[in-house]
């Protein structure tokens, strides 16, 4: 496979070694519950936010991969607290609102690009992730307050076979190279998806 096969609109690539599935961040919770996969590698922060989620049945193991934070952002010369807040959270941002005592803002659920919706809505503001701090810092926007820190590692039904979360726990070459695909994610996401697919062909 070369990296001119990776297209954005697969959802599996295939070749004589591999098999390579992509799914949604939203969806992994619920595959997993659903007993689809037995383990898969994500961020804390979508089962967190997932109704699918169930802590009784999942066990997590993170890894030290990149340091990102649930956040509130605005722009620079909002003043006081927000009248609306978009975020492609649902429940995470009920209870961030709830902890953070803000006024009872009106929570519009987006699917994405929060940065748009508060350049087009004066006084609002975004609940969504930072890590770099890159793209807040590139759209004008400010973290006005931080909230729990987003753990990336791995999500295993608690029936999945002990031996392939041995393996997958103790193996150091998976978790650097987790560790360096996440570290590219975090700088350009396209191109690294491509070299990902590279790597695993």
């Amino acid at each position: 496979m070369s990296v001119g096969d990776y297209d954005p609109a697969a959802v599996q690539m295939t070749n004589s070694t591999s098999d390579v599935i992509f799914a949604r961040n939203r969806a992994l919770p619920a595959l997993l519950n659903a007993g689809a996969v037995d383990a898969i590698f994500g961020s804390s922060d979508y089962f967190d936010d997932s109704p699918a989620s169930d802590p009784n049945g999942i066990e997590r193991r993170t890894a030290p991969i990149i340091e990102a934070h649930v956040s509130l952002l605005t722009r620079p010369e909002t003043q006081g607290p927000p009248s609306r807040i978009y975020s492609s959270y649902e429940r995470l941002a009920r209870d961030l609102v709830r902890g953070w005592e803000l006024p009872s803002p009106e929570l519009v659920h987006v699917s994405g690009c929060c940065e748009t919706y508060i350049f087009l809505d004066a006084g609002s503001a975004s609940i969504d992730v930072v890590c770099t701090g890159r793209t807040a810092q590139r759209n004008g926007l400010v973290v006005r307050k931080a909230g729990p820190a987003v753990h990336w590692g791995w999500f295993f039904r608690k029936d999945t076979p002990a031996r392939l979360t041995e393996t997958l726990l103790m193996s150091e070459d998976v978790v650097s190279r987790l560790q360096c695909i996440y570290g590219e994610l975090a700088h350009d996401r396209d191109p690294s998806i491509a070299n990902l697919v590279r790597r695993c062909a």
